[in-house]
């Protein structure tokens, strides 16, 4: 697969909300989340996902430094899209560089 540039995932803290209902706590995506995952599905898509392991390569490119440790929503979008199930990841590579233009690049191979 080449690289396909997304924007940057939400942070951890903006993916998730909880709400207490009746005495149970209900956990749910935020709006922002599920947009996020729902365009970085369509750039991804590039045909059949695959059944093999992979390794994944992210680089962000932040303006400012940060943490990039906010994966799950990046690493979750890939289900279904790139790979059948995300558990086929068996290597991940995360680089980080400032750019004026802040954006992430995912890069996903096969592993013979």
């Amino acid at each position: 697969m080449k690289r396909v540039s997304l924007p940057l995932p939400p942070t951890t803290n903006n993916i998730y909300r909880s709400v207490n209902k009746n005495g149970k706590t209900f956990v749910y995506m935020t709006r922002e989340a599920k947009a996020w995952k729902t365009e970085a599905q369509w750039l991804l898509k590039k045909g059949k996902p695959t059944d093999k392991e992979v390794e994944v390569y992210i680089y962000f490119f932040l303006k400012r430094d940060r943490d990039c440790d906010n994966l799950k929503l990046l690493i979750d979008s890939l289900e279904n899209t790139v790979v059948k199930n995300d558990s086929q990841i068996t290597a991940l590579h995360i680089y980080k560089e400032k750019s004026d233009i802040p954006h992430c690049e995912v890069e996903v191979n096969e592993i013979e």
